[in-house]
């Protein structure tokens, strides 16, 4: 008879969109990872689940892993915290707002022997799968990666604050996933009152093509796109547009891990196991924050 998987207490912490969700697929789940509650600073309810006090989620015997969910600068204090209770940690991309303190934080959890993961679903679409295919046997010529959508927060500030790559970390991190590390070499920035607009170019550390990240954040609403468009030298192009979601048609059943939010916490859950190693995804979270910073020194 198979050996039972043994499971991992897990404790969400902010109940947002995001936070639901994990709720939804923690709830379904077969990856050994058991949902003992969640952690919110307002005062809801979600049926079933136990709300905890930060202070009961990090000292409970039972729970061995938070998911935060929370606005992005929060990140750095709740994973600092979890990481020195002993947890292990998931939260979504950034892990925090400065290279030297994402650094610093996975320096942290490794001396510690504690998994900290970044989610960025990016990865596991069939977009991305698409064009890492294309690009194993071709040589780049132009990669433009293109967000837009609204302003949400902690997205207003960082303009302010002369970070503006930072809210498309996850299309920097897409595109040095395909073609390696790269250089900033260009930045611009305008800021009007009703919309903010960037755009960043970086060459390849290979000189074999050049890479354009670009951003718009509006204040009325506006649909959230995403788009990456990529040209070879053989004259083949990429659109992810063109290229069909990696989720089936019709409702995910319970279990399947079929949703690509599900299929991280299984990623997740493999790091836990020590069935999946850590160390590339942690230079490319490090690195990518690292360029975006490049890209901020060269605004004026």
């Amino acid at each position: 008879m198979a050996a039972t998987r043994s499971a991992f207490g897990v404790v969400v912490i902010g109940i947002g969109i995001a936070g639901r969700v994990r709720i939804r697929d923690l709830q379904e789940c077969s990856c050994g990872l058991e949902l003992k509650g969640f952690v919110s600073r307002r005062e809801i309810e979600v049926p079933g689940v136990p709300r905890l006090s930060m202070a009961d989620a990090l000292t409970a015997s039972d729970i061995s892993a938070v998911i935060i969910c929370t606005e992005n600068d929060m990140h750095e204090d709740y994973i600092r915290q979890s990481l020195e209770s002993g947890k292990h940690v998931l939260v979504e991309y950034p892990v925090a707002l400065s290279s030297t303190v994402t650094r610093d934080l996975y320096t942290l959890a490794a001396n510690k022997g504690l998994v900290l993961h970044e989610e960025n679903i990016a990865f596991l679409t069939e977009s991305h799968q698409a064009l890492k295919s294309m690009a194993a046997t071709r040589q780049l010529k132009t990669a433009t990666n293109s967000l837009i959508g609204n302003f949400n927060g902690w997205v207003e500030k960082l303009p302010q604050n002369g970070k503006p790559f930072l809210s498309t970390i996850a299309g920097l991190q897409t595109l040095y996933d395909v073609f390696g590390d790269m250089k900033a070499t260009k930045a611009s920035l305008d800021i009007t009152d009703t919309v903010i607009k960037f755009s960043g170019e970086f060459m390849l550390k290979s000189d074999s093509g050049k890479v354009t990240v670009e951003g718009e954040r509006h204040r009325e609403k506006v649909q959230r796109t995403s788009r990456t468009y990529v040209e070879f030298e053989d004259g083949e192009v990429f659109d992810s547009s063109a290229v069909k979601s990696a989720a089936p048609p019709g409702p995910k059943k319970p279990g399947t891990g079929t949703g690509l939010f599900m299929r991280d916490l299984e990623i997740f859950a493999a790091k836990l196991r020590g069935e999946k190693p850590v160390d590339a995804d942690v230079s490319r979270s490090v690195r990518c924050i690292e360029i975006a910073e490049e890209a901020h020194a060269l605004l004026h």
